[in-house]
């Protein structure tokens, strides 16, 4: 071995020793160095995800430049292995530069959930971040795959043609999925509903909104029942939200009383009710109407609002409670359903007359 190999060789283990030294210290001192400042709010998230992949990032750019030198060695120049471990490091820098984006972006965003998001008082957020985070990640894999791909020399031309052909296949056969996805963010950007709303479906459950995905979205009932259901079934069908402007609710029911009762007394009586229940809301005020002569009562409506749709059925149990007694104490009756049937006799059948 010539003394130019020694010196390179020498030269090649001194840059090894300097590559791991800043490497490691690097890693135990990156969270400090994020953290310096006033300024430098979303150093933590920053750090916290980019500390391991700018290791391996030094290590790579070490591995490359000491490759470099041992490749001119005249024992290594000319095995057959050489390649493969050029090919192997520049992968692994290439690795090494998309891990170090992804996290970057990856901080960022979770910074922003943090921090920025509880201010805007925005559940879109929360909601669109995640999705713009796993679209992100699909592209800089994509790009990266290209860089390696471009230093073998593949035309990636060729390949978009051929994948051109294939994801045309794939979108025929996963056309539903697309659907759902695409309708997934139209939901996100639309917000017809958020988390926590409750929502009355097009078949008539009711429940609150537990999670929103880019396939589905989970709806938790009153039975504590997740109902799974693809984004879009719910994009093209009607959906109540209850939640939606406030959690104010109108509470509208209907009640039968029997003909001879004052109607007068009747509405005054069911305003009363309603509004001496104490979570039933002020303004608007409780109402009564006479809205109609049914077969066997007088068809009364009335509504009141009350301040959290979750309070509905305890509210409506304890009114509709009060209104049967109060009734009762005031000779006001709730006649039943009744049905009229009247038996017509048949007539003799006239006799034939006589041939005689």
């Amino acid at each position: 071995m010539g003394l130019s190999s020694v010196g390179d060789l020498f030269q090649a283990v001194v840059t090894l020793a300097v590559v791991l030294g800043v490497a490691v210290s690097l890693r135990l001192l990156w969270r400090k160095l994020f953290l310096r400042g006033r300024e430098a709010r979303m150093g933590t998230w920053l750090a916290e995800h980019t500390a391991t992949p700018v290791f391996l990032l030094i290590l790579a750019i070490g591995a490359q430049v000491i490759f470099s030198r041992l490749s001119k060695l005249p024992r290594l120049r000319g095995l057959a292995v050489t390649p493969y471990i050029a090919g192997a490091t520049y992968i692994f820098t290439v690795a090494s530069v998309t891990w170090v984006a992804y996290g970057l972006l990856k901080g960022i965003s979770e910074w922003y959930l943090a921090r920025i998001a509880p201010q805007t008082g925005s559940k879109l957020d929360t909601e669109l971040v995640p999705a713009v985070q796993r679209v992100a990640k699909v592209l800089l894999i994509f790009i990266a795959a290209t860089v390696v791909l471009e230093h073998y020399n593949v035309r990636f031309t060729a390949l978009l043609g051929a994948a051109g052909v294939a994801s045309l296949a794939v979108a025929l056969a996963a056309q539903e999925t697309i659907a759902n996805m695409i309708a997934g963010f139209t939901i996100m950007i639309d917000r017809p509903f958020r988390l926590g709303d409750r929502i009355e479906l097009a078949n008539g459950r009711i429940g609150d909104v537990h999670e929103i995905g880019l396939r589905s979205t989970r709806i938790l009932s009153l039975d504590q029942t997740v109902y799974i259901i693809p984004n879009s079934e719910l994009a093209k069908s009607t959906t109540v939200n209850y939640s939606y402007p406030d959690n104010r609710l109108n509470v509208r029911q209907k009640i039968g009383v029997a003909y001879g009762s004052d109607p007068a007394l009747v509405k005054r009586l069911l305003v009363e009710i309603c509004r001496s229940h104490p979570m039933v809301l002020t303004e608007p005020a409780p109402q009564a109407f006479l809205s109609g002569f049914g077969e066997s009562a007088l068809q009364v409506n009335f509504n009141f609002w009350i301040g959290d749709f979750r309070q509905q059925g305890k509210v409506l149990d304890e009114i509709l409670s009060e209104i049967y007694r109060r009734f009762e104490k005031e000779g006001i009756s709730i006649p039943p359903p009744q049905m009229e049937v009247r038996l017509m006799a048949e007539s003799p059948a006239p006799h034939p007359p006589s041939t005689r």
